[in-house]
């Protein structure tokens, strides 16, 4: 196929140009990523994803559980979406948080895991066996300080 200049001067009307094919429109690709959480029964999961070619803003995410619509939001300016997934029991599940693409931009999925964590598995702050250990530890310094005080003040009399 050559190419070259035609001049058309005035009479550009006789000159029509079509497309080669109804589908020469080159989409581009996007990247979604989906973050994994950790909660606890009854809490909400934050399901989150980020839509990138750039940061894509206003693109619709939908989030799905076992291939079920859970909800869906649409990216903000930085590219993010996120949909509060209230939880019911305990285990690990898997979303997929999936773009269906537009006239601009091609579709793409991510799928990422939400730890739900049973709420007897809470551990009780300060439960840890070295709590209140910086008292004792104070109390040793601040005798051997005084000893070596006591020590220093003899051997220089």
């Amino acid at each position: 196929m050559s190419t070259g200049i035609i001049n058309v001067g005035s009479n550009y009307t006789n000159y029509q140009f079509k497309p080669i094919s109804p589908y020469d429109v080159v989409k581009n690709k996007t990247y979604l990523f989906a973050y994994d959480a950790v909660v606890y029964v009854g809490d909400y999961a934050i399901l989150k994803a980020f839509l990138t070619d750039d940061p894509l803003e206003g693109k619709l995410i939908r989030f799905y559980i076992d291939g079920e619509l859970v909800g869906s939001n649409y990216t903000d300016s930085k590219g993010i979406a996120t949909f509060a997934y209230k939880t019911t029991k305990a285990g690990a599940f898997e979303y997929t948080a999936r773009f269906a693409g537009d006239y601009l931009y091609r579709a793409s999925q991510d799928t990422a895991t939400v730890n739900v964590l049973a709420k007897d598995n809470i551990v009780p702050k300060g439960s840890s066996g070295m709590q209140h250990t910086g008292v004792p530890i104070f109390a040793l310094l601040l005798a051997l300080l005084s000893m070596f005080t006591i020590l220093y003040r003899r051997k220089k009399e």
